[in-house]
């Protein structure tokens, strides 16, 4: 079994070895960190990414950037009018998380999930106009569908990133 020396050591030599340049563009939102019940995710999960990142020394080829929350326009591009005004209902997260939440807590998934879309956009065009290689801390939302969420994804920002790209002539893969 190996070592938390030698895991750490591995590690920064696959973390040199991916870099494509002298740095790494990481998309962050202090939204991304909201609970909805306990022990379901972590909602700490991008601080304790930035965390290790610093603490293993690693933080010097990571250019952090903080995105702007996704609009509604954007998220229109990919999800109806219909759905978008559904969330506004009492209980519009029981479907996508399979539970009911407190308002406020809807309110702030709901905007933590408009700033990981934000991230992704983000992420994107920085990797397109960079490196090549960008990361959003948050996101990941591919389980929702243009007029539902699910899987407790509300929007599909992988979708919305790619008609954001496309909107501004980008015509790669």
């Amino acid at each position: 079994m190996a070592t938390a020396g030698a895991w750490r050591r591995s590690l920064r030599r696959s973390w040199r070895r991916l870099l494509p340049g002298p740095r790494l563009d990481v998309v962050y939102h202090p939204a991304y960190s909201v609970e909805v019940r306990e022990g379901l995710h972590d909602p700490r999960r991008a601080v304790r990414i930035l965390a290790f990142l610093e603490h293993e020394g690693l933080d010097r080829s990571v250019r952090v950037h903080r995105p702007y929350r996704a609009s509604v326009q954007k998220i229109r591009r990919v999800h109806s009018d219909a759905y978008l005004e559904r969330l506004q209902m009492p209980d519009a997260l029981m479907p996508i998380l399979g539970f009911r939440v407190e308002d406020d807590v809807q309110e702030s998934w709901i905007e933590s999930q408009k700033a990981m879309v934000g991230g992704t956009i983000k992420a994107a065009r920085l990797a397109t106009a960079g490196s090549g290689l960008a990361v959003n801390l948050g996101g990941g939302l591919h389980h929702a569908f243009p007029d539902r969420g699910q899987g407790f994804c509300v929007f599909n920002d992988v979708a919305i990133a790619v008609a954001d790209l496309r909107e501004r002539g980008f015509g790669g893969r």
